[in-house]
């Protein structure tokens, strides 16, 4: 009994030291489970785990369509763009700083983007570049088919300048011939514009800038972060903000817009993700403010060739992909992408050989997935083509909403 009596303190030490080690193995196993599965939630929810025969696709609507569907007769076509990101610029910043007014109401289209809650850039963007639904938040790059992707497909030439985050790690290197990357503390599009502490600089600095970028007819992706840190710092209607929204609206309507007038085999093309706090603290309510109500993203088209086709019409943000591939000569859009396009011409002709290509490509995507689309509609459009084509867009596009 003495021995057991002095026996017992240890043993009892050591059961709970067993208990507890395993409570610690017990617990470190759970945490593994738990990273593991979320790990899997996030890929299946981002839909980065698409099967490979899924990503190897490309869309390639356009040449086997045929030239009936693949040539447009009057809407002009570009080989070469300028793409300029403006991150966390919401529509009432930019009509209130005089974007639109700057431009005019000729060779300007501009769109309301509806994203929802969705407004993690990384999936915007994501969304942007491909027409899939706004979930890459990992921001895990684009290895499926893309807009990028497209653009390589066909030759184009694109050069890159602006912060890595979130736009160029979306993108696969061999996409992007040459990438300028730089901070956000030297200003929006510093090496081009300058910084915000300088001076406005004139127009023939900004063009001896664009000729550097441009060299040998390359395309050019401009990227910044600055004004979405106004935003969060001092809101969207603080003053340091609304002069910036009125430096961004000179800079691109009056300067960049004056070199695209002068060199109209580009196109210019404007692209913002969402909008800013209306008051301090807003984004830990909801991030980035309410989606609507002017506190919308954008994208615009000009150039003074193109038709006027909206000011202002709300979009779904997965119709902003297919939307600007029809500007493009020759760019399909992607093939998984699931959007509408908006036709960029009021042309009968021209508009049904757009929506043909919008319907093929959805087509395609849903036989790749083994989906079946009701297609009363589409049989109607094609019946009705020789004889009413205006009538033939409007049973189209139902298809095209319905898939």
């Amino acid at each position: 009994f003495v021995l057991a009596k002095a026996m017992w303190p240890r043993t009892c030490k050591r059961v709970v030291c067993m208990i507890q080690s395993h409570e610690r193995l017990a617990k470190t196993a759970v945490l593994v489970i738990l990273l593991v599965t979320a790990t899997h939630m996030l890929n299946s929810y981002s839909r980065t785990d698409t099967p490979a025969a899924i990503t190897q696709r490309r869309g390639q609507v356009c040449p086997e369509a045929g030239r009936h569907v693949c040539t447009l007769t009057k809407a002009p076509q570009f080989s070469r763009f300028l793409y300029f990101i403006v991150d966390g610029m919401a529509t009432d910043e930019a009509e209130q700083g005089g974007l639109w007014e700057n431009f005019g109401k000729t060779g300007l289209s501009w769109y309301r983007v509806w994203n929802g809650n969705y407004k993690n850039s990384m999936a915007v963007y994501s969304s942007f570049f491909t027409g899939k639904i706004p979930t890459n938040f990992a921001g895990k790059t684009l290895e499926g088919d893309s807009l990028m992707a497209q653009l390589h497909r066909v030759g184009i030439v694109l050069n890159f300048s602006g912060e890595e985050v979130p736009t160029t790690r979306l993108v696969p290197e061999e996409y992007i011939h040459t990438t300028d990357l730089y901070t956000d503390t030297d200003g929006m599009w510093a090496p081009l514009l300058g910084r915000l502490s300088d001076s406005t600089r004139t127009q023939e600095e900004v063009d001896k800038g664009l000729d550097y970028f441009v060299a040998d007819g390359a395309s050019v992706v401009f990227a910044t972060n600055y004004l979405d840190h106004f935003n969060h710092k001092y809101t969207k209607y603080g003053e340091p903000t609304r002069n910036l929204c009125e430096r961004v609206a000179h800079d691109l309507g009056i300067l960049i817009k004056d070199w695209i007038d002068r060199h109209p085999d580009y196109l210019l093309v404007l692209m913002s993700d969402h909008g800013g706090d209306a008051y301090p603290g807003e984004s830990a309510v909801m991030i980035h403010g309410t989606p609507d109500q002017g506190n919308e993203p954008f994208i615009a088209f000009y150039n003074p060739t193109i038709e006027t086709m909206s000011e202002g019409q709300w979009i779904d943000l997965e119709d902003a992909c297919a939307t600007t591939t029809q500007y493009l000569r020759d760019v399909n859009i992607p093939f998984e992408s699931i959007g509408r396009l908006w036709p960029m011409t009021a042309d009968p002709e021209d508009a049904l050989r757009l929506h043909t290509q919008n319907t093929l490509q959805l087509q395609a995507l849903a036989q790749a997935n083994g989906f079946e689309l009701d297609e009363e509609e589409l049989h109607e459009a094609r019946r009705l083509i020789s004889t009413n084509p205006q009538e033939a867009i409007t049973h189209m596009v139902a298809f095209i909403n319905a898939a």
